[in-house]
């Protein structure tokens, strides 16, 4: 199966409250077009969102907040198959969440590289 990456703030999602930070998981709204764009893509792609989270090493929210965040993005666009997040600045954490899991993959063999746009997440 074909991956499709697609960055998320900005470009799917925003904040309702037109702020530069979600203020909690349903403060977001898809952005008009992306949702339409993403039906060209057949069943042999698995779309996926990917995102920087430094609000969480920069303190504006908890990994556990952040997690929700992106569960409810799931909701909203339920084409995307699961979000690959990094939390903090140097790139050395990376976590995969569908709509049921969330999976650390910090240990993986791309460590230290997951900040976008580097390799990785």
């Amino acid at each position: 199966m074909r991956r499709l990456l697609v960055g998320l703030d900005g470009t799917i999602r925003e904040p309702l409250n037109r702020k530069r930070y979600f203020q909690h998981p349903q403060d977001q709204q898809i952005i008009v077009g992306p949702d339409v764009a993403s039906h060209s893509y057949s069943d042999e792609w698995a779309i996926a969102g990917i995102t920087n989270q430094g609000g969480v090493a920069a303190g504006y929210k908890s990994i556990q907040r952040c997690i929700e965040e992106q569960q409810y993005t799931l909701e909203l666009f339920p084409q995307l198959k699961e979000i690959y997040f990094c939390p903090n600045f140097e790139g050395k954490k990376c976590f995969r969440v569908t709509r049921h899991n969330v999976h650390n993959h910090s240990k993986a063999k791309w460590s230290e590289q997951y900040r976008k746009p580097a390799r990785g997440c």
